[in-house]
């Protein structure tokens, strides 16, 4: 497997960074609306990322050929304070305004059906299947719902998977598969705050191994930038 060296793009304030991210998002949009029509991306949840989709949802784009797919959700009502469709919802309501596609893990009965449906909904995209993915981090280093130690990074075959963690509250994840994700055509990690420049100094100067701090899996991928600033936006 080639090994790459994501770019590393650091500021003192979130507001800068995110002016920086709108220039790239604005130059992918209309790089892909041109070519395939349809510019697709998969957001993260989180409170992390809630200024940058506010703040993108403000772009001047056709929205009506754009397309956001959600990274992963945790399995819990829709309505939940703790859910990451919700959260998204109320942050690009402007660009769904202006004809912003959003799909949405939907939530059924059981965690087996929702991750079937959505599987199935991803998989009828064609290749590559985003245009850009928009991904958190935790301090422990998991991406999406893709945690430390999970059986889910060997090799996964389905686009959708289910995952889980003790180590938050809700417990039972649904996630793009690390497949999907290294299958796309650029990805952004967006983080923020002092607490969590650990993230930076293991990813690229640490020795802990991709299966311990999975965002090192995203080294694979020759079209992967780091976005972080200490001082959050008030």
């Amino acid at each position: 497997m080639d090994i790459y060296k994501p770019k590393l793009n650091h500021h003192e304030d979130e507001m800068i960074m995110i002016d920086s991210i709108k220039n790239y998002f604005l130059n992918y949009a209309e790089d892909a609306i041109y070519n395939t029509g349809t510019f697709r991306v998969a957001v993260a949840g989180g409170n992390t990322p809630k200024l940058l989709y506010t703040e993108l949802a403000k772009l001047n784009l056709d929205w009506s050929n754009i397309e956001f797919y959600q990274v992963d959700e945790r399995f819990i009502d829709p309505s939940s304070d703790k859910s990451n469709q919700k959260m998204i919802l109320k942050t690009v309501d402007e660009a769904i305004d202006k004809g912003l596609d959003l799909y949405p893990i939907v939530i059924k009965d059981t965690i087996e059906e929702t991750v079937n449906a959505y599987n199935t909904e991803v998989s009828l995209l064609d290749a590559p299947i985003f245009d850009l993915i928009i991904l958190g981090a935790g301090l422990d280093g998991h991406i999406a719902s893709l945690f430390p130690n999970g059986n889910y990074l060997n090799g996964e075959t389905d686009n959708v998977i289910i995952t889980s963690t003790n180590n938050y509250d809700v417990k039972e994840r649904i996630s793009l598969s690390l497949n999907t994700i290294l299958n796309s055509k650029n990805i952004f990690v967006y983080i923020t705050g002092e607490e969590k420049y650990s993230i930076i100094e293991e990813s690229f100067y640490g020795n802990k191994r991709a299966s311990d701090f999975p965002i090192k899996f995203l080294f694979a991928h020759p079209e992967v930038q780091f976005f972080y600033c200490e001082e959050e936006a008030e």
